[in-house]
């Protein structure tokens, strides 16, 4: 799906002077995501006519984007900002196409600042629309945009129809928490306003757009074209006050009829108002859905509101919101609730006291193991509380640490910044930190089209859930390739080159990020508690995935994962277990050798691979177990010549292929027993840890005599929450590279092959990446070095 736009930057006037002369020197950036032109300079000139046309390619990429104009004057030292326009891409096709050839000279449009400070006059004309054919799906997956976009919020007390049309800085007032006064004793709740539409509007030629006034705060949605009847579709935010409630303040609603001269006045087409009181009674009495250990839930009430413009209007002419209020109280229980979610490990809606001090550990709490104890549990030692009376006690306890004023004191929580919306909060209370953090997760803003992510690595962390972020972001790493305290996995594909981010559901992160260390950099996990509470989930979940009825976990799975079900050998109603499932087969022709040549050695899984050339390498940079050795890998009775061997680490997702096959040609020589006893995972944030996962894991060995390579070790190493490590191969019998050597049912689990010193010539990417601490993405059958 492609279409061209045409853009003509016309002319500007009445631009501010910059230079000493009383003049200045203006060109226009053109920019759309990456497409970016610049007109000529125009010098000595505050009315410039530049008279320059260009041409953008559309596709469905664009769906959110928009044209940004931005106006500079050109200088020696380098450039002043004047200005800047900004043209979603959704004012061109709602409610009908804009075509390049209309007769339309162009329209003007009043520049804007960058920011408050920014001081800014003039205007731009310019002529922008389609050209040539246009794609009618194109077009539908361009006004799927509309949805969820949110409305301007203009901090001033000048009349509404004066505010900017900025778009760059359109965003709901919940991402400008410092428009709020954040004083918890004086804040109520959030009232969420949904501006829809408007029916049966009165003019002769019609380009309306909405505003909304409640006391210093004034919203604007943008201007639609030739209608009478506009659809809107945008959000404001308003943080109403205790005293806003109790005085029943007036919320104010205006539709104008937008005129391009500056000049002129904006029509008024219809008025109406309505009581903050009736709001919030309608949608307490009627949208507020609460249940037992879950989320409240805030349904929006409708309002339709007869619009006047004169006192004689009949109210014909109607505008339709939507509310929905929440109290901030409620805002926090449904923080702890979705917390309380992430950490529940057996999903049994009841948190004991290893979650309980998990989850805070997650938020830096500096809160002890009494605390938590005597806060949580009282003096009874209950094993575990519900979801409803771990939220009580967890807002009993921020309202009484929020009381004293002793700076030693334990806190709950410390974070120097809100993790969704970047906002500081070093001097925030710690009750105001928690509503801060609870607010922005509220209304996600990933699911708000025009609020900008930045800063991200990744295209799916932009976009995550904010109790995602929470353990992404505010436990140990942040999202940086090769950190060491990063539970955020990248990758970088072998076949593309592209940096990926590997996904995980929640519980496996949980952990990953919060059971491996904490901040004075103690192993938490080694105790006999933690052990056995990996060991059990495990159990437990290899247990479930074999009941009949996991059958049901397929489906959502495979959609999770992005699974390509044309590889897999059979139907996926033909699985019997979930289990069965994950140790899937696939069609033979969906993996090839990389080579006939027996000399090189290919991968045995679908895998992420690190590799070193030596032992010392791999403990240098990867493996960090404090008491590693390869004797301890190979356990009792392993052969001598591996001290000094060649490590490459083939590590495993749930989602990849689970099967795992000979690097080698040979002969099997032994097959070990089971060695070891525990399910740490293997993410790379354990492994780079003192823990001890390769040696104290669940785990198989399997010997290889090669003609080419000598004796191979392939050390078959079960994880988190994988039941069972199952060999299908036999001592005695002769293999070729790619033959099946076993399989791992449900988790991640790792797969690492020994080559004796000087057998095996490594390739260069795959050495140079895990000397960066980046893993690299790999398929069965693709080669990953050469014998000496």
């Amino acid at each position: 799906m492609k279409a061209t736009l045409k853009v003509s930057v016309i002319e500007g006037r009445d631009l501010a002077a910059k230079d000493r002369t009383g003049t200045s020197d203006p060109f226009v950036s053109i920019r759309l995501v990456d497409q970016t032109y610049k007109t000529p300079t125009v010098h000595k000139s505050l009315n410039p006519v530049w008279g320059s046309d260009y041409t953008f390619t559309l596709t469905e990429a664009h769906r959110n984007a928009s044209l940004v104009f931005t106006v500079f004057d050109k200088d020696l030292t380098g450039k002043d900002f004047l200005g800047m326009v900004q043209v979603p891409l959704s004012d061109l096709v709602l409610p009908n196409v804009v075509l390049y050839d209309s007769p339309d000279t162009g329209v003007w449009y009043k520049l804007c600042p960058r920011n408050p400070k920014d001081s800014v006059k003039g205007d731009l004309n310019l002529k922008i629309g389609f050209a040539g054919p246009v794609d009618p799906e194109l077009i539908a997956h361009l006004r799927g945009n509309i949805q969820n976009t949110s409305a301007n919020l203009i901090a001033t007390d000048e009349p509404t129809d004066e505010a900017p049309d900025n778009v760059e800085n359109i965003k709901s007032s919940l991402a400008s928490m410092d428009l709020v006064d954040m004083n918890h004793n004086e804040l109520a709740g959030l009232l969420r306003v949904d501006i829809v539409s408007a029916k049966d509007l009165v003019a002769k030629s019609c380009f309306p757009f909405c505003t909304l006034a409640f006391g210093k705060k004034a919203f604007r949605t943008r201007v639609l074209r030739q209608t009478l009847n506009p659809e809107w579709n945008e959000r404001a935010f308003i943080h109403l006050k205790k005293h806003e409630i109790e005085s029943n303040w007036i919320l104010q609603c205006n539709i104008h009829n937008n005129h391009s001269l500056p000049t002129a006045d904006n029509e008024v087409l219809g008025t109406a108002q309505v009581s903050i009181r009736d709001i919030i009674d309608k949608a307490e009495k009627l949208g507020v859905k609460r249940a037992a250990n879950q989320p409240t839930y805030f349904e929006p009430v409708e309002f339709v509101l007869p619009l006047k413009a004169r006192a004689d209007d009949d109210g014909s002419a109607t505008l339709l919101l939507r509310f929905s209020y929440a109290s901030y109280e409620d805002i926090r229980r449904n923080f702890w609730i979705n917390l309380a979610t992430v950490y529940d490990s057996n999903g049994d809606q009841r948190l004991n006291h290893t979650e309980i001090t998990t989850m805070f550990d997650s938020l830096r709490s500096s809160l002890g193991g009494e605390s938590i104890q005597l806060a949580f549990f009282g003096s009874i030692n209950d094993e575990s509380v519900s979801f409803d009376e771990f939220a009580r006690n967890a807002e009993k306890k921020l309202k009484a640490t929020s009381d004293i004023k002793n700076s030693g004191k334990e806190m709950m929580v410390v974070l120097d910044k809100c993790i969704i919306c970047g906002k500081s909060l070093d001097k925030s209370s710690e009750m105001d930190v928690i509503t801060h953090v609870a607010l922005c997760g509220f209304e996600d803003p990933g699911k708000v089209d025009r609020f900008l992510l930045g800063n991200f690595l990744t295209e799916s962390n932009a976009s995550r859930k904010w109790y995602t972020k929470i353990l992404e972001t505010v436990g140990f790493g942040g999202y940086q390739s090769g950190s060491e305290t990063s539970a955020n996995i990248l990758v970088q594909n072998r076949a593309t080159g592209q940096l990926e981010e590997e996904k995980m559901p929640v519980y496996i992160r949980m952990g990953i990020r919060l059971l491996y260390q904490d901040r004075a950099g103690r192993t938490g996990v080694q105790s006999k508690n933690i052990k056995a509470l990996f060991k059990r989930l495990s159990l437990q979940q290899g247990k479930k995935f074999d009941d009949p009825a996991s059958t049901k976990e397929i489906a959502p799975f495979v959609a999770f994962h992005n699974l390509d079900v044309n590889e897999i050998l059979d139907p996926l109603d033909s699985f019997k277990t979930f289990n069965e499932f994950f140790s899937r087969k696939l069609k033979k022709e969906c993996r090839t050798l990389a080579s006939s040549d027996p000399k090189v050695a290919v991968s045995g899984c679908d895998c992420r691979v690190a590799a070193f050339q030596t032992v010392a390498d791999a403990q240098k940079l990867w493996i960090k177990g404090r008491n590693f050795t390869i004797k301890s890998l190979l356990g009792p009775g392993a052969p001598s010549g591996f001290d000094d061997a060649s490590v490459l680490i083939f590590r495993l997702s749930p989602q990849d292929y689970h099967r795992f096959h000979s690097p080698v040609d040979g002969k099997v020589t032994y097959i070990s027993p089971n060695l070891g006893e525990t399910y740490f995972t293997v993410n790379p944030m354990a492994i780079r840890s003192s823990i001890d996962v390769y040696t104290e894991n669940v785990r198989r060995v399997i010997y290889i005599e090669s003609p080419d390579f000598g004796l191979v070790a392939v050390v078959n190493v079960g994880a988190m929450l994988v039941g069972s490590v199952i060999i299908t191969a036999t001592v005695g019998a002769t293999i070729s590279r790619m033959d099946e050597l076993g399989y791992y049912q449900f988790g991640g689990s790792t797969t690492i092959v020994l080559f004796q010193k000087d057998r095996i010539l490594i390739d260069k990417d795959l050495v140079g990446n895990s000397d960066e601490g980046l893993e690299t993405l790999v398929r069965m059958g693709n080669r990953i070095g050469i014998s000496k």
